[in-house]
């Protein structure tokens, strides 16, 4: 039987595996296997939720909280959950919500609510000296050198410096937890992809997101619930094995085309579909014929976020200056935390039952982490707790103790997708096919770091591996 092994169980490689058996289903008469091999106990990767007695049917996400329903990739991620039955599951905030409506910025130590409409864009607002409406118009006429990259200089260069530093510092502080003046444009904002994508047939579920204006979603149980439903149906077919608290050591080509993998039952595999972190595939490439890969993959770094979750008494609109979807901090504003997502804003639906509360999340560090609280195998979760619970008293005026604190510090969670980033993917994808590597790489660390992405990109890589077997 052709045997199929898949690295790493968090959205992508469960996608992966998804599409995988799906397509092989249909397409092929030859017996197949496919293993899909976590390190640890439970399948998910970064979706993580929280949901514990305390919190009296409250959920709190440690990991990504929404998922925007825009383009070919949010269609995509749209169908799956129609074909795997969670569709009744699906929490949407449509455009007219005010959590899709509001979204603030932190700026000179106070709140600025953003511009939500064409008219409120044409008014000039504080933080900003001109209109946004101006500044935009303006800068889709100019011209930017060939030889800027970074998301800073080619926003500086149209939209003016307030637009970077105030507008689009904060942005990739709250997608990337990056530094704008590092972040590639070409890499992390790429015209999504579209050329490469299957073309959908519209099915319903996608119409009727259109037709009630979805701009994002949650699920009823927390993400965590849609990672556990991929499991569990992928756990359902005979071809399919998954296979927990097991470590991958090494992974080497033989000369046969095949790969050999040790873990703790080293197996001989057709194409290995890694869905690690580059820096973790790296390390177990390391060590075998295939070095010259394992060094380009460990040139893609990744920063640490500290989360933390925060839920006191009070209804939004009772406590928070502003109800909305949330406010981010740039860079040029002193500040421990990268934004604060207001949670019960978006999804009232996840709050405890027997009293209103208002939840909220606190993102720190990213590529500052070291520079605001130190070595992270060294910071404890109080230290993390108590500057998010300082920059809430100083951002929000909320002074008050919280009824819970729940604090995640996810170590290496987020790529950055540096200048050269696409440049230094295509050479390793080259590498990959001019040596006939029988490997595929999904997940963050290479064309897109949103749950829309992870999933379409698990579906391409299916695609191609099937003009191969």
């Amino acid at each position: 039987a052709m045997k199929f092994v898949v690295c790493g169980g968090g959205i992508s490689g469960l996608a992966s595996a998804y599409y995988l058996n799906k397509a092989l289903a249909r397409t092929t008469s030859k017996p197949y296997k496919i293993f899909l091999i976590e390190k640890s106990t439970n399948v998910g990767g970064w979706m993580k939720t929280n949901v514990r007695n305390v919190y009296q049917g409250a959920i709190n996400e440690r990991g990504p909280r929404s998922v925007r329903t825009a383009g070919l990739v949010g269609n995509n991620t749209l169908q799956l959950i129609s074909d795997i039955g969670m569709e009744s599951n699906v929490i949407p905030v449509r455009s007219d919500d005010i959590a899709a409506k509001q979204r603030l910025l932190y700026v000179n130590k106070k709140l600025h609510i953003l511009p939500n409409s064409l008219l409120s864009a044409c008014k000039k607002q504080q933080p900003f000296s001109n209109s946004l409406a101006r500044s935009f118009v303006g800068g889709l006429l100019k011209k930017v050198p060939p030889s800027y990259e970074t998301m800073s200089e080619i926003c500086s260069e149209r939209f003016g410096r307030e637009v970077a530093d105030y507008l689009v510092s904060a942005f990739v502080r709250g997608v990337f937890a990056a530094d704008s003046k590092q972040l590639s444009m070409k890499a992390a904002f790429p015209p999504l992809w579209g050329r490469l994508g299957p073309r959908e047939v519209c099915q319903h579920y996608i119409k009727r997101a259109k037709r009630e204006k979805w701009t994002q979603w949650g699920v009823d149980n927390g993400f965590s619930y849609l990672t556990d439903n991929l499991e569990q149906q992928l756990a359902q077919v005979d071809n399919i094995e998954i296979i927990k608290y097991t470590n991958i050591d090494e992974i080497m080509m033989q000369n046969n085309g095949k790969m050999m993998m040790s873990t703790t039952t080293i197996r001989r595999v057709d194409h290995t579909i890694s869905a690690l972190p580059s820096y973790a595939l790296s390390r177990i490439l390391k060590n075998s014929n295939k070095q010259s890969l394992g060094i380009m993959l460990s040139h893609i770094k990744w920063v640490d976020v500290g989360v933390v979750n925060v839920e006191f008494s009070g209804k939004p609109n009772e406590i928070l200056p502003h109800v909305g979807f949330g406010h981010l901090v740039p860079s040029s504003e002193p500040s421990s935390v990268l934004g604060i997502v207001y949670d019960s804003c978006a999804f009232p639906q996840h709050d405890r039952v027997n009293m209103p509360t208002t939840r909220m999340t606190c993102m720190m560090g990213g590529s500052w982490f070291r520079e605001l609280f130190g070595e992270p195998n060294l910071v404890s979760n109080q230290t993390l707790e108590s500057a998010a619970l300082g920059s809430i008293s100083q951002q929000l005026g909320i002074h008050e103790d919280p009824m819970n604190v729940d604090t995640t510090l996810c170590k290496k969670c987020i790529p950055t997708y540096r200048v050269g980033h696409t440049d230094l993917v295509e050479n390793i994808e080259d590498f990959i096919s001019e040596h006939d590597v029988p490997l595929s790489l999904v997940g963050a660390s290479y064309w897109g770091v949103s749950i829309n992405d992870c999933i379409f990109n698990s579906r391409v890589a299916v695609n191609n591996i099937l003009k191969k077997y």
